[in-house]
Parts: C-alpha cells; sequence; structure tokens
C-alpha cells in the first residue's frame, strides 16, 4: 500500500459511496460504503477513517463501529471530494499533468507579480 502526500495528482479507479440498509424487524440499521467505479483524475486533499456499522434504535439509538477503513480525500473539482481506497489510487506521471499548467491567461504574469 502506497502512502500519497498532500497535493499528489491522482488517477482514480473508484470511489466510495455512503449506504444505508434498514431492518425494520429487527430494529436497526446497517451503514456500509459501495465500491462505485469511475475514471477521473484529481488532486489528494486530505485522509479519513470512515467506519462501518450499525445503528440500533430500540434502546439507545448508539452507532456501534464494526470496522474502520482507511480512505484518501481527494478533490476533482472545487465542490466535489471523493472518499477514495488507497488501492483505488494511481500517481499521475509529470507528461499527464504538463498540460493543465501550460495554459496562459491573459494578465496573468502581471496578477502575480504585481505589474500593471
Amino acid at each position: 500500500m502506497e502512502n500519497f502526500p498532500l497535493g499528489a495528482k491522482v488517477q482514480i479507479q473508484a470511489h466510495l459511496k455512503p449506504m444505508t440498509v434498514l431492518d425494520t424487524e429487527k430494529k436497526l440499521a446497517q451503514k456500509t460504503w459501495k465500491r462505485v467505479k469511475t475514471s477521473k483524475k484529481g488532486v489528494v486533499v486530505g485522509v479519513r477513517s470512515v467506519k462501518e456499522g450499525q445503528i440500533h434504535w430500540d434502546y439507545d439509538r448508539r452507532f456501534r463501529p464494526s470496522r474502520h477503513i482507511k480512505v484518501y480525500l481527494v478533490a476533482v473539482a472545487m465542490n466535489r471530494i471523493l472518499r477514495v481506497l488507497p488501492a483505488d489510487l494511481e500517481e499521475c506521471t509529470e507528461e499527464e499533468t504538463a498540460q493543465a499548467t501550460d495554459i496562459r491567461i491573459p494578465g496573468q504574469l502581471e496578477l502575480f507579480t504585481g505589474e500593471n
């Protein structure tokens, strides 16, 4: 398992989506994470631990985790962050990321150097 530093540009094969399965007879809910295949590029912005387990609502209404899963938070857009398993990440090479840095915006140099 490879560790990815913050800011690393990565290719995603799949991400995790939360799911809750209700069982009204037993008065519990099962919280799990479903793996959804995708093909996106993004930037690593954090590491978290997500939990799977059961929620009993008959007496104390507590969430009892049964498993902890290490995931990376990967930003694929300004308002979209995906939870990704380490096995579903590949680090992008410099040739793939060079295309985004070659874009020139009119007035860009003046904005960053303070020249007007």
